[in-house]
């Protein structure tokens, strides 16, 4: 039996006992709701991009095709995807692409909604409040070492694309086993706002090289409670704030279905 998936609230936690093979049809946030259902059952998932973002579906090499899908499910090509998990004082929320800390966690906070999802809309908003935004100071450690320091963000990366298609971390692979840590320096402000601006008039304009490390753990003292999780921010509006965050991989989660 295929199942093709609905909104995030319809899947039910029964889901791996309702199907063969999964395919979740939407943007990353219903891939997210379908994978963490998913995670260490024996059905295997596969997706069919129509978000706006797609960002795990790039990063994945998944195209926007359904004859690519078809394909793929007739004779797939199984890789073991890694799930982010984020722990806190609020218990802990999985995440496909990244989480982080910093200037675009902020920035979804105040300045992007829902309704700026359109790349072009969202990366003006993104760049005008990097201008605004002042670089701080972040205690971080990375696989139990000291990185802290003044950052404008620290975003661990399990996909290649986060937001609307930024791609800080060329290299990351949601199949190795290890977080992309980018750590934004205040120096990387021309860089960062030119890459915003060229994206704006050319989506596939090439990203430029930010700092970064692997890691299988990192931890983070969260002096304003915040935490962004893929694309929301941790805590919601009015509940408990949490003083720390955990980030790791759950190594080879869900069974991920891509063309050969």
């Amino acid at each position: 039996m295929i199942t093709a998936v609905a909104p995030d609230h319809e899947l039910g936690k029964d889901l791996p006992q309702r199907a063969d093979v999964v395919v979740a049809a939407g943007g990353d946030g219903t891939v997210l709701g379908v994978a963490r259902r998913l995670v260490f059952s024996k059905v295997p998932l596969a997706i069919h991009p129509l978000g706006t973002a797609n960002n795990l579906a790039r990063s994945v090499g998944m195209p926007n095709d359904p004859e690519a899908l078809l394909r793929l499910l007739e004779d797939p090509r199984e890789r073991a995807l890694d799930i982010g998990v984020a722990t806190g004082s609020w218990g802990e929320r999985y995440f496909c692409e990244s989480a982080g800390v910093g200037w675009f966690c902020d920035a979804l906070q105040v300045e992007v909604t829902e309704d700026d999802k359109e790349p072009a809309r969202a990366l003006s908003l993104l760049r005008q409040s990097l201008q605004a935004y002042e670089p701080r100071h972040w205690t971080v450690t990375i696989d139990g070492e000291d990185a802290s320091g003044e950052y404008l963000s620290v975003d661990a990366m399990n996909a290649k694309y986060f937001g609307p298609n930024l791609e800080f971390a060329g290299d990351a692979e949601p199949f190795d086993g290890r977080l992309d840590v980018v750590l934004l320096a205040p120096g990387d402000v021309a860089k960062l706002g030119a890459y915003l601006l060229a994206l704006e008039e050319d989506a596939g304009a090439p990203a430029p090289q930010f700092k970064t490390r692997k890691a299988r753990h990192v931890h983070f003292a969260l002096s304003d409670g915040h935490l962004r999780i893929d694309d929301a921010v941790r805590p919601k509006q009015d509940a408990p704030r949490s003083h720390f965050a955990d980030l790791r991989l759950l190594q080879g989660a869900v069974r991920l279905w891509l063309p050969k």
